[in-house]
């Protein structure tokens, strides 16, 4: 069984053609007070604008965070409050390893990760989103949208969901500082040992 088709089975939810979109979480003040709250927030005034029954919404906690759960309460308590919502996207809380969120996300959100590369190497189409902008590798370099108000968002994740456009890997090792000749400077170095 693949893992979305089991997301899709133990979350009792059918599968209709949504995509999985998932919120690669954060650990620290800013991430909890002010990124993932803008993030909960662009969802909710999302839902006024625009149908979102479409998204599966997966919130893959930073292991760092889940033993004070703060992001995982806002979840909680965000899915108690939209439940009945009509346009409300489906929220789970990921109970698997990021490695397993990255191989069903359709899509993968985020605000500060040092994953973001990885998003980027194994195709993933990506969206930085929070209270501001955060000028990590994959802003910089044209490899991420950044995303820090409800229009930008709704417009974003229409834009992630019908990604066609293949990034080259030329653009992506020069994005991220890759050198073509990296296998060989690594043979040397270690050949030197």
């Amino acid at each position: 069984m693949n893992f979305e088709r089991g997301l899709f089975l133990i979350n009792d939810l059918v599968d209709a053609g949504q995509k999985v979109l998932v919120y690669f979480g954060g650990n620290n003040q800013e991430y909890f007070s002010k990124a993932f709250p803008a993030f909960l927030s662009f969802l909710e005034q999302g839902m006024e604008q625009a149908d979102l029954t479409h998204l599966v919404v997966v919130i893959q906690q930073h292991p760092g965070a889940k033993g004070k759960n703060i992001d995982g309460d806002m979840v909680s308590a965000w899915v108690g409050k939209h439940s009945e919502t009509r346009q409300a996207p489906k929220m789970i809380l990921s109970h698997f390893s990021s490695d397993d969120a990255q191989i069903i996300a359709d899509g993968a959100l985020y605000y500060q990760t040092s994953m973001g590369p990885q998003f980027v190497l194994a195709g993933i189409p990506n969206m930085q989103v929070g209270h501001e902008t955060f000028e990590d590798i994959l802003v910089r370099n044209q490899l991420s949208r950044s995303v820090t108000d409800v229009r930008q968002f709704i417009s974003g994740i229409d834009d992630l969901i019908h990604q066609k456009k293949e990034i080259s890997q030329e653009v992506i090792f020069k994005g991220l500082g890759i050198k073509e000749d990296w296998l060989v400077t690594l043979e040397k170095a270690i050949d030197k040992k």
